[in-house]
């Protein structure tokens, strides 16, 4: 999986934790491993923040709360 970074020091690994009875790589007590990448920005991040439209916003809250007009 291409992982945009450095993978060593941009993803995580976490290792003893449940797996499924079909995933061949599960051990045999059950578990297996996940790999995360880190998608956090660091201190100097300079992301774009991103407006939504009030009335986009209220959309989706009467939809949410099943109020929307059918």
């Amino acid at each position: 999986m291409p992982v945009p970074g450095r993978t060593g020091r941009d993803v995580f690994m976490a290792d003893g934790l449940p797996g499924s009875p079909l995933d061949p790589s599960s051990t045999a007590d059950g578990t297996t491993s996940r790999m995360a990448p880190d998608a956090t920005g660091g201190p100097d991040f300079d992301g774009v923040r991103i407006r939504i439209d009030p009335e986009r916003t209220e959309a989706a809250r009467r939809l949410l709360d099943g109020r929307a007009a059918s």
